[in-house]
C-alpha cells in the first residue's frame, strides 16, 4: 500500500490517519475527565445537603467530602489548576461542557449564580478544609453572603488558600440626560419596560438601562433572583399582562406565617398560584435545615404529602407540584429526618408522618430499615416494623439489602417481618441464608421459608437436611413436613429407620412426623412397622418412635394404618395405647403426650 501520496494540505496518508487517531483519543480523553469533573460536583452537591442537616463539627461533614477531595486531587495531577465556569447553560471545563445530562445535577449552577459566582478554581494541593468552605459557601444564604462581601470574601475570611471563586461581573451604566426627558408614550413605555430587573442569567451580561433601575438590582446579591421581594415595574396594564405571563405571582402576597401558607396551599386551586407556594414552601424547608430546626421541615413535608392523599379533591395536574416537591426534599438527610421525628414523637401529628413515610416509601424504607436494626428504644422498634408491613413490596429491597449478610441481630429484628410482607421474593431472600455461617441464622431462615405455605418449593431444604448442627437438621426435617415435599420421602424414611442411638432422637421423631405430614402412601410400610417394632435394648427410645409412628398413622388416615392402630391398641402398654387411640380419634402429635413416655 503506499502512503507516501499526500492529500490536498501537503499530509501523507498515514500522517492523515495519525491525526485522525490522535483526535479520536482527545475525544475519548476529554469525555472521561469531562465524566469525573461531574461526579466531584455531584458530590459537591451531595455534600451541602449533609451540610443543612447536621451541626458543624459532625463528622458526617467531614466523610460526605472525603471521597470527593480524592478525585479532585487525581484530577488536579492530570491538569492544574482546574477552573470550572459556570452558566446559564451549565458548568464547562475549558470549554467542554461538563454534566450536561447529569440528572443530578440539573437546576445545580443555579446555587452559584444566585450567589455571584461565575467560576470556581480548584489549585494543585487542594485541603480537605478549603472543600468544606466552598460547600458552607453554597449553604450561606445569597443575601447574607452579599453582606459578608460575596464569596471570595467569604472564603478568605475562611482562610481558604487552595480554592477560589470567580464573581459575577456587575456594572451599571446610566444613559444620556436626552432619552430621560422622554415623554410618556411609546418611548415612555419601553423606557418602564427596560426599567424592571434583569432575569438572573443576565446580570453578569447586560448592563441595568438606567439609573432607576440601578439601585434596585444593587440591594440584590449578585445573581439572585427577584423572587416574591421583586416587584415588577411599570404601569398597571403592563404589571397585569406580567402577572398574566408569570402565573399571578406579584400580585398575590406571600404569608409570613408557615401554617398561613400551608392553610393556603390546602385551598387554592389556581395551578400558577399553586406552584408558586410549593417553591416557597421548599426555601422555606431549606432555610429550617439551615438552621437546625428538623421539625419545621417535617411539617412543611408532612404538609405536601397531606395534598397527595387519595381523598385529596385537587386534581394531578395541580397536586403534581407537591409531590415533585416533595421528593426533591428526600435527599440523602431528609428521608433519616423524617424517620428520626417519627420515633422521637415530634410535633408533627403521628398520622400524618405516617402518611408522608407510606406517600414516599421508595424513599423511605432503607432508612426506615437502619433505624430498626438501631433502635433500642422497643416501641419505637415496633412502630417502625409496622410501617415496613404497611410499605410491603417497596420495602423489600432494603429488608434484602440488610440481609445480604446480616449478623443474628439483624436477623432477629427482620425476620418477624418477612412472613408478614407477603411476596414472593421473601422466599428467595431466605434461601441465601441457608449456607449462612450463624446455625441460629440458618435455622431460623428455615422455618420462616416453612411459614410461607405449600406453594413454595422444598428443593432447597434437601441440603439442609445434612447440615452440621442438629437444630438446622430438625428445623429442615420439620418445613420439608409442612410443605409436604415427596422428594423428601427418602432421606426421611432412611432416618426414621435408622437404629435407636444411632441418630439424634428428636430428628427421628421429627422424621416420622414429616413422613405423615407429607401423606404420601408409600411411606405407609415404614410407619407400620415402626409402630410394631419391639427392642429389649433401647427401649425407651423404641418406646417413643413408636408412639410418634401411631400419630403419623392418624394423619395418613389410610385404611391400612386404622388397622394397624387397632391392632397396636389392643396389646400395647398404656402409654402407646393413649396414642393409638387418640391416633383413631384423629388426634395429632402432641410434644405434651411424646413427652409423658420420657
Amino acid at each position: 500500500m503506499n502512503t507516501g501520496r499526500r492529500d490536498r494540505g501537503g499530509k501523507t496518508q498515514a500522517e492523515s490517519r495519525g491525526m485522525v487517531r490522535d483526535e479520536s483519543r482527545d475525544r475519548q480523553a476529554d469525555a472521561g475527565f469531562s465524566r469525573e469533573l461531574a461526579e466531584i460536583l455531584v458530590g459537591i452537591k451531595k455534600a451541602t445537603k449533609i451540610f443543612l442537616a447536621y451541626p458543624g463539627k459532625h463528622p458526617a461533614r467531614t466523610q460526605a467530602l472525603d471521597r470527593t477531595h480524592k478525585q479532585i486531587a487525581q484530577l488536579l495531577s492530570q491538569q492544574a489548576p482546574l477552573s470550572v465556569q459556570i452558566n446559564h447553560g451549565g458548568f464547562s471545563c475549558a470549554d467542554v461542557p461538563v454534566g450536561r445530562n447529569h440528572p443530578l445535577l440539573q437546576g445545580f449552577t443555579l446555587e452559584f449564580t444566585r450567589r455571584g459566582i461565575q467560576a470556581i478554581r480548584f489549585l494543585p494541593g487542594v485541603r480537605l478544609e478549603d472543600l468544606q468552605h466552598i460547600t458552607d459557601l453554597l449553604i450561606t444564604d445569597a443575601a447574607t453572603l452579599s453582606r459578608q462581601g460575596g464569596g471570595r470574601a467569604f472564603l478568605q475570611g475562611r482562610g481558604a488558600s487552595t480554592v477560589e471563586v470567580e464573581a459575577l461581573d456587575v456594572k451599571f451604566e446610566t444613559i444620556s440626560p436626552r432619552v430621560e426627558r422622554v415623554s410618556a408614550g411609546e418611548s415612555g413605555s419601553e423606557a418602564v419596560q427596560q426599567a424592571a430587573p434583569p432575569a438572573p442569567a443576565a446580570v453578569a451580561a447586560q448592563p441595568a438601562p438606567t439609573e432607576v433601575a440601578a439601585p434596585q438590582v444593587a440591594q440584590m446579591p449578585a445573581g439572585e433572583t427577584g423572587g416574591e421581594s421583586a416587584t415588577p415595574t411599570g404601569s398597571p396594564e403592563e404589571a397585569g399582562g406580567a402577572e398574566a405571563e408569570g402565573g399571578a405571582k406579584a400580585e398575590d402576597e406571600v404569608p409570613p406565617d408557615l401554617e398561613a401558607l400551608i392553610i393556603e396551599l390546602q385551598k387554592t386551586d389556581r395551578p400558577a398560584r399553586y406552584e408558586y407556594l410549593t417553591e416557597e414552601l421548599s426555601r422555606r424547608g431549606r432555610e429550617a435545615l439551615t438552621q437546625g430546626e428538623g421539625n419545621t421541615s417535617l411539617r412543611i413535608m408532612a404538609a405536601l404529602a397531606m395534598e397527595l392523599h387519595p381523598s385529596s379533591p385537587k386534581e394531578e395536574k395541580i397536586t403534581r407540584y407537591a409531590r415533585w416537591t416533595l421528593r426533591s426534599m428526600l435527599d440523602e438527610t431528609g428521608p433519616q429526618l423524617l424517620v428520626d421525628g417519627f420515633c422521637r414523637r415530634g410535633p408533627v401529628p403521628e398520622h400524618q408522618l405516617v402518611h408522608l413515610l407510606l406517600t414516599v416509601k421508595e424513599e423511605t424504607a432503607p432508612a426506615v430499615v437502619n433505624q430498626l436494626l438501631l433502635e433500642r428504644e422497643m416501641g419505637a422498634r415496633h412502630r417502625l416494623a409496622d410501617i415496613l408491613i404497611q410499605m410491603g413490596p417497596a420495602a423489600l429491597p432494603a429488608v434484602q439489602s440488610a440481609l445480604t449478610a446480616p449478623s443474628w441481630e439483624t436477623a432477629r429484628r427482620l425476620f418477624p417481618l418477612l412472613p408478614r410482607l407477603a411476596v414472593p421474593e421473601v422466599a428467595e431472600s431466605l434461601t441465601r441464608l441457608f449456607r449462612h455461617s450463624d446455625p441460629r441464622i440458618r435455622r431460623e431462615s428455615i422455618r420462616l421459608y416453612g411459614q410461607l405455605g405449600a406453594e413454595e418449593s422444598g428443593d432447597p431444604l434437601l441440603g439442609a437436611l445434612g447440615d452440621i448442627d442438629t437444630s438446622v437438621r430438625r428445623a429442615a426435617i420439620a418445613a420439608l413436613g409442612g410443605l409436604k415435599v415427596k422428594a423428601a420421602v427418602p432421606p426421611l424414611r432412611q432416618l426414621a429407620e435408622a437404629h435407636p442411638g444411632t441418630r439424634d432422637l428428636e430428628e427421628q421423631k421429627k422424621a416420622i412426623a414429616a413422613l405423615g405430614a407429607i401423606g404420601d402412601s408409600q411411606v405407609l410400610p415404614t410407619l407400620i412397622g415402626l409402630l410394631h417394632r419391639r427392642r429389649w435394648l433401647s427401649r425407651r427410645r423404641t418406646e417413643e418412635l413408636r408412639i410418634a409412628a401411631a400419630y403419623a398413622l392418624g394423619v395418613l388416615r389410610m385404611p391400612e394404618g386404622m388397622e394397624a392402630l387397632r391392632a397396636a391398641a389392643r396389646s400395647a402398654p398404656a402409654v402407646l395405647k393413649q396414642a393409638c387411640e387418640a391416633a383413631l380419634r384423629g388426634g395429632r402429635s402432641s410434644e405434651k403426650e411424646t413427652e409423658g413416655t420420657r
